[in-house]
């Protein structure tokens, strides 16, 4: 039976359509609040001087990163936020006025190593006198609008994504198209797309995150100064990177012109390996494994994941939408794919499972940490169609036949 069987490819299509839609929601392991001072629900003689926050890895703060709220709703003026020299998880913010008796609300918000917003807040109390205040009316009062712009988290979820399928598709497709054999305007117009998916996701996101992390408007999307504080933060200087280097990646891709379905030479490899593999980086370096414990293994194991997912998944892609299989070199380059998947498919799971591993060392903190639940709502969602043996292995019989 030919490649180009319409039924086998309207296979390829649906297989590959479970795997998109049933890639879980991105789930992070964002920073959590350890210890606090004054501790929450606290019943203090006298006012603290400052507000003093311990966190299970590195954060950044923002503007009003810290901030205290009277029982009627009224925001205190702080000093800004800062990070103790001698051990970045700790940030303090000084200037307390002095309080008089009441309950008060601590709301803090700092930047996450992935760049994530890690918020938060609590209640403690000035004077052992009966208060009518309840403390949760008083949270629900200070943090309504905590979400900041309408929609803000939704279009930041679009972005992240697309940038980071357009990267896996783009980084696939050019390695598959290394080796020759692809000649299909189609294969040409996945690259292009997936190039400019990669770029726009990335920028959007890099946009995104100054209003995102200060709490702040639509309007702060175009605000240049946020820009510039944004790109001091590990995310948006990796974005930067990113970018950067996709740039290069579109310069090397134009020295093919018509020579697009040749093999490519030795320095276009090896020139498009290192730009690829800085792009990885840009992602594992400015991620959750950047902060973790034993952060350079864990960066290494990241990076592997995303590049082995690039190579399956990329190089699927460009099979199916880059009309691959209707070419005159259809076996070869399906061949060249099934190997690259025999040892893809398998560093996939065991980085998966190791990343797993490292985040929640033991079973029972899957129920107990935010990155777990997620997993496991995720996990709900997650059919055995979709697993990427089942894709690889149709690939496999298209090749068989």
């Amino acid at each position: 039976m030919s490649l180009t069987s319409p039924k086998r490819k309207f296979a390829m299509f649906a297989l590959a359509a479970l795997v998109v839609l049933g890639v879980p929601s991105s789930v992070s392991a964002h920073a959590q609040l350890e210890s606090s001072s004054p501790v929450p629900s606290a019943i203090l003689e006298q006012g603290p001087s400052e507000i003093v926050l311990d966190f299970d890895e590195p954060i950044t703060p923002v503007p009003r990163s810290i901030e205290i709220y009277d029982q009627t709703g009224n925001r205190l003026i702080l000093e800004e936020a800062k990070i103790d020299p001698s051990d970045d998880t700790v940030m303090s913010a000084g200037g307390v006025p002095e309080l008089p008796d009441g309950v008060y609300a601590v709301v803090w918000r700092a930047l996450s190593s992935d760049g994530h917003v890690a918020e938060g807040a609590y209640t403690f109390q000035v004077g052992t006198s009966a208060t009518s205040i309840d403390p949760a009316d008083l949270l629900t009062g200070v943090l309504d609008g905590s979400a900041g712009p309408t929609g803000l988290s939704w279009v930041m979820g679009i972005s992240r994504w697309v940038g980071y399928l357009g990267v896996v598709v783009l980084l696939g497709g050019i390695a598959l198209l290394a080796g020759g054999g692809i000649t299909s305007r189609r294969s040409k117009a996945t690259l292009v797309v997936s190039w400019c998916a990669a770029m726009l996701g990335s920028a959007a996101l890099f946009a995104l995150q100054g209003p995102y992390a200060v709490n702040g408007t639509w309007g702060d999307v175009f605000d240049t100064g946020l820009w510039g504080d944004v790109a001091d933060t590990r995310l948006g200087t990796a974005i930067v990177i990113r970018l950067g280097l996709l740039g290069v990646v579109a310069v090397l891709l134009s020295t093919l012109r018509g020579r697009i379905g040749n093999m490519t030479t030795a320095w276009w490899r090896s020139s498009v390996a290192l730009v690829g593999a800085g792009v990885v980086l840009t992602f594992a370096a400015s991620g959750h494994p950047s902060a973790s414990p034993n952060s350079g293994l864990a960066v290494a194991f990241d990076a592997v994941h995303l590049g082995a997912i690039s190579l399956w998944f990329g190089g699927l892609t460009m099979l199916i939408a880059g009309s691959v299989l209707a070419g005159p070199d259809a076996r070869i380059v399906v061949g060249r794919f099934s190997r690259v998947a025999t040892w893809t498919l398998p560093l996939i799971v065991v980085t998966g499972v190791w990343q797993t591993w490292h985040l929640i060392p033991r079973i029972a903190d899957i129920t107990n940490s935010d990155w777990g639940k997620g997993l496991l709502r995720s996990e709900e969602h997650t059919s055995e169609l979709q697993s990427p043996y089942v894709i690889s292995y149709a690939v496999f019989c298209l090749k068989k036949k």
